[in-house]
């Protein structure tokens, strides 16, 4: 993540202050890992690059029994979206988090799409049955739509 926002921070018309991370599963998780204060603390003290200004993620899982990606330490605001019917991906997820992270972070969003699961915006792989995490992968254009809505009007919040 801090290789992409120092390569980009110096790119010619890019405004180092506006660069944000949009991510998918591991991806989602990924991002809002970036953004964890000891890990932006570390990019810091170490010139990594900027830290991302925001982060989008769609269906990330907040926590695992070995990790925890989604906590109250973000330095950044969030944009967490969440499918009801993601069982498997959601769990860690806790209202408390959500409630922590938005009184720093008034500008973070969390959303829990119904009728919406693990991978609702992969149209190609609709209907794959992910045997290992009990998941069949169900492609629903309406949240789609709403995500990528969701995602463009957050993110114009930060000119």
């Amino acid at each position: 993540v801090y290789d992409a926002t120092l390569a980009l921070s110096n790119v010619v018309g890019v405004d180092k202050n506006r660069i944000f991370t949009t991510g998918t599963s591991l991806g989602a998780q990924i991002g809002v890992d970036s953004i964890k204060a000891s890990i932006a603390e570390l990019a810091l003290k170490n010139q990594w690059g900027p830290t991302p200004r925001a982060v989008v993620s769609l269906y990330g899982g907040c926590a695992y029994p070995s990790r925890t990606y989604l906590t109250s330490s973000v330095v950044s605001p969030v944009l967490w979206m969440m499918g009801k019917d993601d069982n498997y991906y959601m769990k860690g997820c806790s209202s408390s988090t959500f409630t922590s992270i938005k009184k720093i972070h008034p500008q973070s969003e969390f959303i829990n799409f119904a009728n919406a699961g693990h991978c609702w915006d992969c149209k190609a792989l609709n209907g794959f049955v992910n045997k290992r995490e009990k998941q069949t992968y169900i492609y629903n254009a309406d949240v789609t739509k709403k995500s990528r809505d969701s995602t463009l009007r957050f993110l114009e919040q930060f000119k």
